[in-house]
């Protein structure tokens, strides 16, 4: 339990077949509505935080870089101030559509016409327009990122070249990349694991990733100090 204080709110967002920018626009309009709503659902308007894993990296990534540059959110009424959170935690994130991307992903976010299992997305203007490290500017919100260096499914290069471009731009970033532990983790304890046949529970326990709750909660406490999250 990180606090009694946070608001949490969860997502649902369409897969396949829907196509990109379906469950971009639709995380864009979640955030939208929980500022709408601020009062009523007792939110601070200036601490929304968008928490992903995995895949959905490229959908939290996406808005909190390109919500004001990406011509698909104005086209569809939303504006940069509306829907950028004010930061954004990730684990074991897809940042990447290009060499280190997630093939199998991309092709689920595109279909077979934009993007396939051997060579990945087909146009290179696209490729980049998805890689969301390549968008992170001064107006990127604070991050927070963990990983594994030994992820076998989402390299860890998607968490490093994200994190190096926080750098590059003064965004402020913490990135924890532990030394083991499979893709998928959660929080890397039994309750979290998913049983897998060939070595049930095991591969998805992983105690060097448990810490990373209290990290991240250490991290609210800073990049938020006038909140209360205890």
């Amino acid at each position: 339990m990180l606090g009694d204080s946070y608001q949490a709110f969860v997502l649902r967002y369409s897969c396949a077949p829907s196509r990109w920018p379906v469950a971009l626009l639709e995380l864009a309009e979640s955030v939208r509505q929980i500022r709408r709503h601020a009062q009523e659902w007792h939110v601070d308007t200036d601490a929304v935080v968008v928490m992903v894993f995995s895949v959905g990296g490229q959908l939290a990534s996406g808005l909190a870089t390109q919500c004001g540059t990406d011509p698909v959110f104005a086209e569809h009424g939303y504006r940069a101030q509306e829907v950028r959170p004010d930061g954004l935690a990730m684990g074991y994130g897809v940042t990447d559509a290009g060499r280190w991307g997630h093939r199998p992903s991309l092709v689920n976010l595109l279909g077979p016409d934009q993007a396939d299992l051997s060579s990945g997305v087909h146009d290179e203007a696209l490729a980049r327009r998805l890689s969301t490290w390549r968008h992170v500017s001064v107006h990127t919100p604070p991050v927070f990122l963990w990983q594994t260096s030994s992820d076998a499914v989402v390299s860890p290069m998607n968490s490093l070249l994200f994190a190096r471009a926080c750098v590059e731009k003064g965004v402020p970033v913490e990135l924890h990349l532990f030394p083991c532990g499979n893709h998928g983790l959660s929080v890397g304890t039994r309750e979290t694991a998913v049983s897998l046949a060939a070595d049930p529970f095991q591969k998805q326990v992983e105690p060097a990733v448990q810490v990373w709750p209290a990290l991240f909660k250490r991290w609210m406490d800073r990049t938020f100090p006038g909140e209360v999250f205890d």
